[in-house]
């Protein structure tokens, strides 16, 4: 998967990405450096809650 950063800065998460961990528009991720270098995300917990109360 790829993806093109805008002008602004701005990225758009595929859409297999986004159906895999279930985002939605408002969801917020948690940007991370690892040890290694790696740049990674994860939706914040916040959005794990939102996601469970959508599914019911």
């Amino acid at each position: 998967m790829e993806s093109r950063l805008t002008t602004k800065g701005r990225i758009t998460l595929p859409k297999e990405l986004r159906v895999h961990l279930n985002l939605r528009p408002g969801d917020e991720l948690h940007f991370f450096i690892d040890t290694h270098g790696k740049a990674g995300f994860v939706p914040k917990p916040s959005a794990s809650r939102n996601r469970k109360t959508r599914q019911e």
